[in-house]
């Protein structure tokens, strides 16, 4: 077991942050932080990227390819997430 970062594209919409939440909670993948990437005050809700980084503490890293899985099956992904172990 390992910790992860995990950068998730998304399209911008309510909830996702509780989506995350509720989908590591399923998996037992216990979150150490959120970040999103500031918006710039020219950013374009339709055309531009809008990122989350999460990291974890040490997780399986079987259980953090089934997150990224179901993290790529919602309706707000945009693009494949990107993971890498921190550790």
């Amino acid at each position: 077991e390992i910790s992860f970062y995990l950068r998730i594209t998304v399209i911008d919409c309510i909830g996702i942050i509780a989506d995350i939440g509720t989908l590591c909670r399923e998996l037992n993948i216990s979150v150490d932080a959120v970040i999103q990437k500031p918006m710039g005050p020219s950013f374009d809700f339709v055309n531009d990227d809008l990122t989350f980084i999460v990291t974890t503490n040490a997780t399986p890293y079987k259980t953090i390819q089934v997150l990224k899985k179901r993290i790529e099956e919602t309706q707000w992904n945009k693009k494949p997430v990107f993971i890498m172990a921190t550790q």
